[in-house]
């Protein structure tokens, strides 16, 4: 048997890019583990599997992460549910079994009895509650593994980051972060653009930079900063032959640029509630000052650009160039 994190493919975009954005988030957040590809998982072998779940506990594309033990057979399975309970699961605690079998060689039903009697037999006192579970165990069983482990988060959900880019206007503020957020679980690399009106705002966007290259594959991400000159201008340019372009636009917040016409807005139909829910998981304050489109008209606007890396807030700022 063998300590892994079990990283649960939401079945949307390819699993192989699963597997490539989860090995550059694991690079960039300095945590050593090999990453196995299963059917439609990924085991994640190394020496602090508890760590690897928290790195990549919102990688797009993840359904759920579970932190167990990879074993080739059955009884190492049952052996394995034994072992995880009596760590995890307390008396007078109620668990649920989810098994999946994707190689054929039993039902899932049959799996998730097998090691349900495992963890009663190593810990009395326990019961199963389908409903309501202090404790969720997942088993995968494929033809190249098996392996079993108590889930730690329900992942983000949404495609993993394939090759596909999107551009994204963002100022900083609640709706565009939502917006480069949901670009980000739509699996698309992210090329964020700003035109900066103070240094705050550009202080907001870094912070946004900051917060996403540590939940996905920082990779993907890269940050572009347009300054003096005619900003408007510099925005229609750089979109005017990309697709798709996304902005922080919303219900009530005002007209969208002319020269914008073409960015696309996917958000209409959130409610400002559905808004506010996700960016509070994103750790922001709300920087709710209007961006100030029209700026000296003609000249070209100044680019600054960083990206590619995982970085803090101060890291961005140093690094825009």
């Amino acid at each position: 048997m063998t300590e892994a994190t079990m990283v649960k493919w939401t079945g949307a975009g390819r699993i192989a890019d699963l597997r490539r954005s989860v090995r550059r988030t694991l690079a960039a957040h300095g945590a050593v583990g090999s990453v196995e590809e299963g059917s439609s998982w990924l085991l994640v072998r190394g020496r602090d599997p508890v760590r690897f779940a928290h790195v990549l506990q919102n990688q797009p594309g993840v359904e759920w992460i579970a932190v167990g033990v990879s074993a080739s057979s059955a009884g190492g399975l049952k052996e394995a549910a034994g072992v995880l309970a009596r760590k995890y699961l307390g008396r007078r605690k109620r668990f649920s079994v989810v098994a999946q079998v994707d190689d054929g060689s039993s039902l899932p039903s049959d799996l998730s009895a097998a090691l349900g009697f495992a963890v009663l037999d190593a810990v009395h006192g326990v019961r199963i509650d389908e409903a309501a579970p202090d404790v969720v165990f997942r088993a995968i069983q494929d033809r190249k593994y098996g392996a079993v482990g108590v889930q730690m988060r329900v992942g983000e959900g949404g495609i993993p980051t394939g090759g596909s880019k999107a551009w994204c206007l963002v100022s900083g503020g609640m709706h565009s972060s939502v917006v480069a957020w949901k670009a980000l679980l739509m699996g698309y690399r992210l090329e964020m653009v700003h035109a900066k009106v103070d240094d705050e705002s550009v202080r907001a966007v870094a912070r946004l930079y900051a917060e996403l290259s540590n939940r996905a594959d920082p990779t993907a991400l890269h940050l572009t900063v347009l300054k003096g000159g005619d900003r408007l201008g510099s925005l229609a340019r750089n979109s005017a032959k990309k697709r798709p372009v996304f902005g922080g636009f919303h219900l009530g917040g005002g007209e969208v640029p002319s020269l914008l016409e073409r960015v696309e807005r996917p958000l209409y139909l959130l409610t400002e509630e559905e808004f506010r829910g996700t960016f509070s998981a994103l750790s922001f304050k709300d920087d709710a000052r209007a961006g100030q489109w029209e700026s000296g008209r003609g000249a070209r606007a100044g680019r600054l650009a960083f990206g590619g890396k995982r970085a803090d807030t101060s890291q961005v700022i140093d690094g825009l160039r």
